[in-house]
């Protein structure tokens, strides 16, 4: 390819990694969102967790003074015995004693079971601060590495553009303009070669005059399908 030409190609390959860490770019303020989220929901297990310990505790004291007013009432039905003087009155007062019995043991299995749930939500509470705790060492870590990356692209761009700045004024205008048409239109593939008589950006065949007049590299050729630059790869280019 004539110099001009084969500038082109070098200010595409600057171009194409631009729209690579363009899109990588682009990328960051997602997997920022991603972690944020991932956190969010460490949070928010924690929150259920402690919240399911901290209503099963209140549960079991709300019990536990049921037991206790059972046994107030209970002593006070036994206390009562002494002053019955009738055996009707005695047998209906023990029925009154053994039903509040039963309802001080119900209560009383109540609280063990509270006391059971309790040990399993403090067990699911501490994971969840545990996991919670990983989460944002991790998410730190994963924070700090996604902005190490988006200053060293950053920095990446701000040289590829100086660079494109600098090899711009060698290239025709019209070309360049062209180009710049064709790499709009085509997301970056405006200079395409040949390969097995097609093209490589339509994948069409190319007529072989036209494939003659490509390897003369005498002036800019296009594709007679899709319109793109065409050149002969197996000239070499001029070093990067």
């Amino acid at each position: 390819m004539t110099l001009p030409f084969d500038a082109l190609l070098q200010l595409q390959q600057l171009d194409q990694q631009k729209i690579a860490f363009q899109d990588r770019l682009t990328q960051v303020p997602v997997e920022q969102e991603q972690i944020r989220q991932r956190l969010d929901a460490a949070r928010q297990a924690k929150t259920q967790a402690q919240q399911a310990l901290d209503e099963c505790q209140k549960q079991r004291r709300a019990k536990e003074q049921d037991v206790q007013g059972h046994e107030e009432r209970l002593n006070k039905l036994k206390s009562r015995l002494s002053e019955i003087k009738t055996n009707k009155e005695y047998h209906a007062h023990l029925a009154e004693i053994d039903a509040a019995k039963q309802a001080q043991t119900h209560a009383e299995d109540e609280v063990l079971a509270l006391m059971e749930q309790g040990e399993t939500f403090t067990k699911q509470a501490a994971q969840a601060a545990k996991q919670l705790a990983e989460a944002e060492a991790k998410a730190k870590i994963e924070e700090a590495a996604l902005e190490q990356e988006r200053e060293r692209i950053t920095g990446l761009l701000e040289k590829l553009e100086a660079d494109t700045g600098q090899l711009e004024p060698t290239i025709d205008a019209g070309l360049l303009k062209e180009y710049r048409r064709l790499h709009k239109r085509w997301k970056g593939s405006a200079i395409v070669p040949i390969q097995n008589d097609c093209c490589a950006g339509c994948r069409l065949a190319v007529p072989p005059q036209l494939i003659a007049e490509v390897r003369r590299h005498e002036k800019a050729q296009y594709c007679p399908h899709c319109g793109r630059f065409l050149y002969w790869p197996h000239t070499p280019v001029a070093a990067q």
